[in-house]
């Protein structure tokens, strides 16, 4: 489970692009190379069971991708290679040095993870009211996952990422993550490390025939969740959205006795999973103050 990223200065890494120009965030156009840009992943990018990123913000990501980690673009190299970002990024050379913490001038303040997040299978909100994760897209390195986003996970062993996405956005783990994090208003909890990564995934003993068509019917469910979810976006007529809507609602109640049935829940402890797990779920703007926090 790894942290996003801190640009240091998203006002000089961050671009808006508008009808195909890019344009700095106080205005101003600029010209960049298009193979140094990523696309900035923030928490409004994705939700519960689907990855919905917006298109129009580029970051310069000045590092080189390897199989061994990830290094920065050395300087002769970055000038030679893309003149155009090494001239913008020059022309604001003292503002990226005035900087409280970073290695190279033109370099990310902290470019935390970023070969493990170009390897990642699941997206952790780093606040959430539910489980809000969603799975990694196809083509994670085009993506730069910022730290107001949160965190990327990424998996080892036989488990379908889709039974652990089906896992963590059940009502039984979450019920669980909200008895051991940070709480704050609105029934708002903290999904950093320390408490999620003590969530008690169920592993699977791939030998045993029931074992994995517990793990095999989890999987067929998040299949179904983020076809309809991919589905409803596409939606057009008001009555397809009500139909979506309530065939997510089912496919919702079914990974969770899915779910329950894995833990082998009894039904009081499943009833009171329930009542606890009624809460509010109206968003409220508090995830800079938490991300200025949590490091």
């Amino acid at each position: 489970m790894s942290r996003g990223t801190s640009s240091g200065d998203d006002d000089v890494f961050c671009l808006v692009l508008t009808n195909g120009k890019l344009i700095t965030r106080s205005g101003e156009l600029v010209d960049i190379e298009e193979d140094i840009l990523r696309q900035p992943l923030y928490a409004t990018d994705f939700t519960r069971y689907h990855f919905r990123p917006k298109t129009d913000e580029r970051i310069i990501f000045p590092y080189l991708i390897t199989d061994n980690g990830y290094t920065i673009i050395d300087e002769a190299v970055l000038r030679s290679r893309w003149p155009k970002a090494y001239k913008y990024l020059s022309a604001n050379r003292k503002t990226l040095e005035s900087r409280k913490q970073f290695h190279h001038w033109y370099g990310y303040s902290a470019p935390r993870n970023l070969y493990v997040h170009d390897h990642a299978d699941l997206l952790v909100p780093l606040l959430a009211d539910r489980g809000l994760c969603a799975p990694m897209p196809d083509k994670p390195e085009l993506y730069c996952i910022m730290a107001s986003a949160g965190f990327s996970v990424s998996l080892s062993g036989q488990l379908s990422p889709l039974y652990v996405l089906g896992l963590v956005n059940s009502r039984l783990l979450f019920w669980n993550l909200r008895l051991i994090s940070n709480k704050f208003r609105g029934g708002w909890i903290t999904c950093t490390k320390q408490y999620f990564g003590k969530l008690p995934i169920r592993i699977i003993n791939f030998s045993n025939t029931k074992d994995m068509a517990h793990h095999d019917r989890v999987v067929e469910l998040v299949e179904r969740m983020l076809t309809l979810k991919k589905r409803l976006t596409e939606a057009r007529v008001p009555n397809d959205t009500t139909v979506l809507l309530h065939q997510i609602d089912v496919t919702e109640q079914q990974i969770d006795r899915a779910v329950y049935e894995l833990y082998e829940l009894s039904a009081e402890e499943i009833k009171m999973v329930e009542e606890q797990s009624r809460v509010s779920q109206k968003p409220e703007k508090i995830i800079e103050e938490v991300s200025a926090t949590v490091k």
